[in-house]
């Protein structure tokens, strides 16, 4: 059987691609809150509108937020807003992640994922920042995710009629934080993409009904939690030499959905549901390279598979590329979105990576790619895709 691949890139032949880029934030200061990520894109009644998570300095520390800003044009961006503000846990502020929209029957809903630290892991998070706060180099190895320090992880849904105005906070009682929003299947089933939990739904709104289905083992169902920290729990557990993460996911045209995974390692793997996403396959290595970070699977208007991400490894995320499939199967045709070096203009734990976290949305004859520019600013990338 022929595996998923990318093979043919070359970052020094593929052509670079004709784009309109846009800065929707960028810190100032350092008064600024100087940590953007996990950024989306979505259209809704005339209007684009994007989400991500913000940070004042570091990556996913408590107090981080959700942001929200919207454009009549993809290109003049509204001052961006808290579209979900810091808010208190039980002992301390949560720490909020933008998940992603999806738009149904007239209403946009907003997904956040949210976990609180435990006091017992606040010291080794609370040393961490101190080393991070006065040290000339920042290093991963400064900030881990330890034994069990997350509490209360779940998933969040704002909604709206207007673009203006969401609701208070609905609390699913999943306990997931989305690496991206549900996304319809084939038969109108919908599906969420998580590190090992892709949750699923027969309720169309997007609200309710969610059903738990994953990678682990089911033993592990009453427990399991998808976060940044049950990944690494399930990953023991499951004895992976290396973690399985950041599914995004393409659907075949025989049923079979395929849920590309970030693995720790230069290349991606791959989990299948031949059932309509009610149980998975172990995961299985693909030919597809991979710089280890997230990255987007789409369909464009005419049926072709893309995807959008780092597949050079060791590049720190630079360049961002677009390839493209006929058959889900052989990514042959590809081009560069963005290659250009942008200075980091804060220091901060776990800021890296040039281009991060893309997500798309195809509108009019246009692919809009969003994504964090060191992560710190939010930026968005446009092209007519009749020229791919």
């Amino acid at each position: 059987m022929k595996v998923i691949n990318n093979a043919g890139f070359d970052k020094s032949t593929a052509p670079k691609l004709d784009t309109q880029q846009v800065f929707i934030y960028q810190p100032q200061t350092k008064e600024d809150w100087g940590y953007s990520h996990h950024q989306f894109i979505t259209f809704f009644k005339g209007r684009f509108y994007a989400m991500w998570s913000s940070g004042r300095t570091h990556e996913d520390l408590q107090g981080q937020r959700v942001m929200i800003s919207s454009s009549a044009d993809g290109v003049n961006w509204d001052v961006p807003k808290p579209l979900l503000d810091s808010i208190l846990g039980e002992h301390i502020d949560v720490t909020l992640t933008a998940s992603g929209f999806y738009v149904f029957d007239g209403k946009l809903n907003a997904y956040i994922g949210q976990y609180e630290y435990d006091i017992e892991g606040l010291i080794p998070v609370g040393h961490a920042q101190v080393l991070a706060d006065n040290a000339s180099q920042y290093s991963l190895d400064m900030f881990s995710f330890p034994g069990t320090t997350h509490r209360n992880t779940k998933m969040l849904i704002m909604t709206s009629e207007d673009g203006v105005n969401f609701t208070q906070p609905i609390d699913t009682h999943l306990p997931i934080v989305p690496n991206f929003p549900p996304q319809p299947l084939q038969s109108g089933r919908l599906l969420i993409s998580g590190n090992i939990m892709y949750p699923y739904s027969d309720d169309k709104t997007g609200i309710s009904g969610w059903k738990k289905a994953g990678i682990y083992a089911k033993s592990e169902e009453e427990t399991v939690y998808d976060d940044s920290e049950g990944l690494e729990i399930i990953k023991k557990k499951q004895g992976w030499a290396s973690h399985r993460c950041e599914g995004a996911f393409y659907q075949l045209p025989d049923g079979t959905i395929n849920m590309l995974l970030r693995s720790g390692t230069p290349i991606l793997y791959c989990s299948q549901s031949k059932d309509n996403g009610v149980t998975w396959s172990e995961p299985f290595a693909t030919e597809f390279s991979d710089d280890t970070t997230k990255f987007y699977f789409g369909k464009l208007p005419d049926g072709r598979f893309y995807y959008i991400g780092n597949p050079v490894s060791q590049s720190g995320r630079c360049p961002l590329v677009l390839s493209i499939s006929s058959n889900g199967i052989d990514f042959d045709k590809h081009y560069i979105i963005e290659n250009k070096i942008f200075p980091k203009r804060f220091e901060g734990l776990c800021k890296g990576g040039m281009y991060g976290y893309p997500h798309s949305l195809v509108h009019g004859n246009k692919l809009y790619v969003i994504y964090s520019v060191n992560k710190e600013s939010v930026a968005v990338s446009s092209f007519d895709i009749s020229k791919l």
